[in-house]
């Protein structure tokens, strides 16, 4: 009877925030991010501002909430996949391409914002953020290829996560200014190879198998 009622209100919260997700995502279509109030998505929603905070603290919250239902995605469909380390880490980052793309130019422009704390890392790991998994699982695989030797030298974990993290939000940013003229997925895939690559020891490159 108890897990029959834990599972009513696990299945009621996932609905609750579903809701307020494709409210934000309709909206965050066609406006600014500064534009974006929560006064607007609960309207959009139908829901009570109180309905809002009881599952999130904020917008920033909520951005960061974007990112986290993709990595959730991602470890369904892909997270059981024997892979190396390194392997993992393009991985994750080639289907965020993927799931960014999906929501299309509009959105992504509006999203892709300097005051968006849900793309600021030092954010991310300091507070108990919906994304701070993902960011933590990067930087693990990282880590541990660290550890097993299987980048050459010694450098900071961190360091090669940030340069990883530039050159995937620089590739976002640029299929917005184009227009989304290119396959974004493969773009991202190549780049990210091509960098981290130039870390690992020669055995274990990584092949990119899109390009």
């Amino acid at each position: 009877m108890i897990a029959n009622k834990n599972l009513k209100q696990l299945n009621k919260t996932m609905a609750a925030k579903d809701k307020i997700f494709h409210a934000a995502t309709r909206l965050m279509s066609d406006n600014s991010f500064d534009n974006m109030t929560i006064r607007n998505i609960c309207q959009a929603a139908e829901i009570s501002i109180g309905t809002f905070y009881h599952y999130f603290t904020g917008m920033d919250d909520l951005m960061t909430y974007f990112i986290a239902r993709g990595y959730d995605e991602y470890k369904k469909k892909y997270n059981q996949n024997k892979m190396e380390p390194p392997q993992r880490v393009i991985d994750i980052l080639t289907y965020f391409a993927a799931y960014f793309s999906g929501f299309g130019l509009g959105f992504l422009s509006n999203f892709l914002s300097v005051k968006n704390q849900a793309l600021n890392v030092d954010c991310i790991l300091k507070f108990d953020t919906y994304n701070r998994e993902v960011v933590e699982a990067l930087i693990g695989c990282i880590q541990q290829s660290q550890d097993e030797g299987v980048i050459e030298g010694v450098y900071l974990v961190r360091k090669i996560y940030d340069e990883l993290n530039a050159i995937f939000y620089g590739n976002v940013f640029n299929w917005c200014l184009s227009g989304g003229d290119y396959e974004l997925t493969k773009t991202v895939r190549k780049m990210l190879t091509a960098h981290f690559n130039q870390y690992l020891r020669a055995e274990y490159r990584i092949k990119n198998d899109m390009m």
